[in-house]
């Protein structure tokens, strides 16, 4: 929430439109990952019972945010002047080849799992914001 009121000014349009689909997106995300699970009980709920999953509202949240990522991303190193900024602006456009990169790593690493999935699509975006 502070990200509009610090920034909006200062990277655009094109920013702004970045900013709104990726909050879309993460809506997205989150509701194809947890539509059937009780907000509350997720873990012992889904171990129980087959939770309703929606992949397809996932994957198009997923790429939605890949898409605003680079719109928010480019406009941040269009436009800011300090590291940090910039660092998160770089990153939010390198999200996707390097979130391929680090899927590749996990994966070779712990083959069985879902680590280079999960790591893949949220510690690219998670370091950008931090940034």
């Amino acid at each position: 929430m502070g990200l509009p009121t610090l920034q909006s000014g200062a990277y655009r349009r094109l920013g702004n439109i970045g900013l709104l689909v990726s909050f879309v997106a993460l809506g997205l995300r989150f509701l194809g990952n947890s539509v059937g699970c009780r907000f509350a009980h997720v873990q012992r709920f889904c171990e129980q019972r087959r939770p309703l999953h929606v992949p397809y509202v996932f994957l198009i949240g997923f790429l939605l945010l890949l898409l605003a990522s680079v719109l928010l991303g480019r406009a941040l190193v269009r436009t800011q002047r300090d590291p940090g900024p910039r660092l998160g602006g770089l990153l939010l456009v390198l999200a996707l080849p390097l979130g391929i990169l680090l899927a590749v790593v996990l994966w070779t690493i712990a083959p069985r799992t879902d680590l280079g999935f999960w790591a893949a699509i949220t510690v690219p975006y998670g370091v950008a914001w931090l940034c």
